[in-house]
């Protein structure tokens, strides 16, 4: 066979192939088309009412950890974790005799001061008799200016200033030191600054308090706060004093009242929620601080966008959904808002009337042709 009718032969070949496989893809995407089938919906506006339960821990409305002012060894504690005080109640006493010493030491300065003073009103009247009484013979020509001068004028003069200034300076530097003694000593009793239960006890007798470590914590649990974030959505629906109930399950079916305490005018950084407190009574100190809690909010009346709940793919902290547009599928990156009993609400990411695959979402693939079932 000569080269010609090779040549030949091998276009013949190519030409076969060449059709054979458009031939097939063509089928292949033909066969695809008719076998992916999907479900949609639309994304659509829905109207309702809506109870949000918002979760957090319970925190201690008031509390305090109670440290020394000064260091010094400790002489007696009155109280135990549990203990129950009363704000100004005595929790501790450090030994200090020095600082005792120092408030008997400044009370002597001032009773000093004081007799200074009675002398020098003494002083006083006394240079102001003689001072008048010599005037008289100094204008009687009796006696020099001179010696009227240097024996009474300016004596009398020193007097009148000692006992105007200089002594009740003396009396309120004394009285200043007198009250620094005090608070010093003051500061070696150490007392509660609010009414409250012992919770924490870190100090016994014999050992060495500082101002750095926290010797005592006192918590007010007649009342418990809830902190939790509320979407932009519901937080121009509420109003501080607005009444709710909150659910601590580890309490007991039980529902507890409370208030809107406080409301963040800005968004939180982290949450991107607006912070909420909630107030919530807890007179009989079942609720405990670290407790898990759940907050209904009031019933809110609404409008969003919503899909189906199976249209929704988690992956990780983001959500997508798969569009259908001219017959493809592509996948869209939403941000969810409440999920409900049958929708979620889309905060971002989609818009009202795109078509949503709600069924047959395993097999696709971005920009895969699909059939959709009526």
């Amino acid at each position: 066979m000569n080269k010609r009718n090779y040549t030949l032969i091998a276009l013949v070949t190519l030409t076969l192939m060449v059709v054979l496989s458009v031939f097939y893809w063509e089928r292949t995407d033909k066969t695809n088309a008719k076998t992916v089938f999907v479900s949609t919906t639309k994304a659509e506006m829905s109207s309702g009412n809506e109870t949000p339960v918002l979760g957090g821990k319970l925190e201690a409305k008031e509390s305090a950890n109670v440290v020394s002012k000064i260091t010094g060894k400790v002489g007696t504690v009155n109280v135990d974790i549990g203990s129950q005080v009363k704000a100004g109640d005595i929790l501790l006493t450090l030994d200090a005799p020095e600082l005792a010493a120092s408030v008997s030491q400044a009370q002597a300065a001032v009773d000093v001061a004081r007799y200074n003073i009675e002398a020098a009103q003494i002083d006083y009247e006394t240079a102001k008799y003689n001072y008048d009484r010599n005037k008289i013979l100094l204008d009687q020509g009796a006696i020099s200016q001179s010696v009227f001068e240097n024996t009474y004028s300016q004596p009398f003069k020193k007097a009148e200033q000692y006992v105007k200034y200089g002594a009740q300076a003396q009396m309120q530097q004394a009285l200043s030191a007198l009250e620094l003694a005090q608070a010093n000593y003051a500061n070696s009793v150490i007392t509660s600054p609010i009414t409250g239960i012992v919770t924490a006890k870190s100090i016994n007798p014999g050992e060495l308090a500082t101002s750095s470590t926290p010797l005592i914590t006192v918590v007010n649990l007649d009342n418990v706060v809830m902190q939790t974030a509320v979407d932009e959505s519901y937080i121009n629906a509420l109003q501080e004093g607005d009444p709710l109930t909150v659910n601590v399950g580890a309490v007991s079916s039980q529902l507890f009242q409370g208030s809107i305490a406080n409301i963040s005018q800005a968004a939180s950084t982290t949450s991107k929620g607006f912070m909420v407190k909630i107030l919530i009574g807890n007179s009989d100190h079942l609720l405990k601080p670290g407790m898990f809690a759940e907050a209904s909010l009031k019933t809110i009346a609404h409008t969003a966008l919503t899909v189906p709940n199976g249209a929704i793919i988690s992956d990780g902290d983001k959500n997508y959904v798969w569009i259908v547009e001219n017959g493809m599928v592509s996948k869209k990156e939403v941000v969810k808002g409440t999920v409900g009993a049958v929708k979620t609400v889309v905060k971002s990411g989609l818009t009202e009337g795109q078509e949503v695959v709600t069924s047959g979402m395993e097999q696709l693939i971005e920009g895969l042709k699909v059939t959709v079932q009526p």
